[in-house]
């Protein structure tokens, strides 16, 4: 929450450094109003606004901007995901685990060979496929295995993009839209 804005918005007219000041001592506690010189039109003083009232000040002041941010953290969430998706994912079905490139190109060629194999199912031929360290032969079963790896891989990633989503959708300020990448849901 911006606290000066909030109280410009609670306040209209006043100015910052001459009406009130907000400061920060770094200390871990935040922004706070460290000079109030607010008088009411008698020249009486007027009480400084409470946590709660600036808060609601701060969110009435970005309902309409609230929805825009949504939608450009939706977009940055999707760039992320594309990145994390298209990244490599690592499988042990040899053994040792192994990185694979999962990339557009990748994933085109894991769907073509799986569409060939599963439309000649009799062949008992190694697959040999490239993985980050090099070449890997592997019997059917193990090639098998590796497209579930990558599924889950895929899986995994479109879940983390759902529920950073669904956060986003359902946040109520902008500090809860920012909070979705300080949460590691991406």
């Amino acid at each position: 929450m911006n606290i000066a804005q909030a109280v410009m918005y609670l306040f209209e007219g006043l100015q910052p450094m001459v009406d009130f000041e907000v400061r920060d001592d770094s200390d871990g506690n935040g922004p706070y109003i460290a000079v109030w010189n607010v008088l009411d039109s008698d020249g009486q003083p007027v009480p400084q606004p409470a946590e709660e009232e600036l808060l609601a000040a701060w969110r009435e002041l970005n309902r309409f901007d609230l929805d825009s941010y949504k939608l450009e953290k939706k977009a940055e969430l999707q760039t992320l995901f594309e990145r994390e998706l298209n990244s490599t994912f690592t499988s042990t079905a040899l053994g040792d685990p192994i990185d694979f490139n999962y990339d557009r190109s990748a994933q085109e060629r894991f769907a073509k060979k799986t569409a060939l194999l599963a439309l000649n199912p009799e062949d008992g031929e190694p697959v040999t496929w490239p993985s980050r360290s090099g070449f890997v032969t592997m019997t059917r079963e193990q090639y098998t295995d590796v497209v579930k790896d990558a599924a889950k891989h895929e899986s995994d990633k479109a879940f983390k993009l759902l529920y950073a989503e669904a956060y986003v959708d359902a946040a109520s300020t902008m500090e809860e839209v920012d909070a979705v990448i300080k949460m590691g849901l991406v």
